[in-house]
């Protein structure tokens, strides 16, 4: 605890309970730390309720693939290949509710989801593999032509691919230069941080039995009095 830290830097007997210093500790405490990653964030649980129930609710909504006939009306276009990635599954290792729950997580983790797009030869898709969102960065080139760089391998054997806008399926959340949306984790990071620190400042109370750990040092002797009403104001 902040209080508690300052006494051990200060060499006894020369602090005053009056002193501005002493008061300015007390005032400013320690500084947040503001490095809050979406594991991090995970670990509490406001945020893992908040992701859990939008992912899981927005997965399980039915999604539908329409077409429009030549005269402008509407229909269920089922028999389209693309009906079949986004309704049952989009590729070999995903259900449709598992590849759109993750989209979810990404967006409210990270404000990005990025997906690549396998074509075959005649142009149409046959599969959508979602991308690690930490290894996608994104070039604007001349003509605001986007390309996505994307970082694959393991440590050490890492290699980066070069992906045009026609490979990649971009999902990105609010956004403040309609290229990449920005992270609410990262925007929120002072506010997270701080319930962060507070769930752990409690855990280490109760650890101590709620006792804190702490020792006042004064020059000379106390006497009774004294004593009796310095314990009395720290209680």
């Amino acid at each position: 605890m902040a209080l508690f830290d300052w006494f051990k830097r200060t060499k006894a007997g020369s602090f005053d309970l009056n002193s501005p210093e002493f008061y300015e500790m007390i005032r400013s405490g320690t500084p947040l730390d503001l490095h809050v990653t979406p594991d991090k964030a995970m670990r509490l649980s406001a945020v893992f309720a908040c992701v859990k129930v939008l992912s899981e609710t927005i997965s399980s909504l039915p999604c539908e693939l329409f077409s429009v006939d030549p005269e402008g009306n509407e229909f269920v276009s089922r028999k389209d290949r693309l009906y079949r990635l986004i309704r049952s599954s989009p590729n070999d290792w995903q259900t449709a509710q598992e590849w759109w729950m993750l989209q979810v997580v990404n967006l409210c983790l990270r404000g990005n989801s990025y997906n690549y797009i396998v074509w075959d030869e005649n142009q149409r898709p046959v599969s959508i593999m979602p991308l690690p969102v930490d290894a996608v960065s994104v070039d604007v080139q001349h003509q605001n032509r986007i390309i996505y760089e994307v970082t694959i391998g393991i440590s050490g054997q890492t290699r980066t691919m070069r992906m045009s806008q026609h490979e990649v399926l971009h999902f990105k959340g609010m956004s403040v230069d309609g290229i990449v949306g920005v992270s609410p984790i990262k925007y929120n990071s002072a506010l997270i941080g701080g319930a962060i620190q507070a769930r752990d400042h409690a855990s280490k109370v109760f650890t101590n039995d709620a006792t804190p750990r702490g020792v006042l040092e004064v020059e000379g002797t106390l006497d009774d009095k004294t004593h009796q009403r310095m314990k009395e104001s720290w209680n």
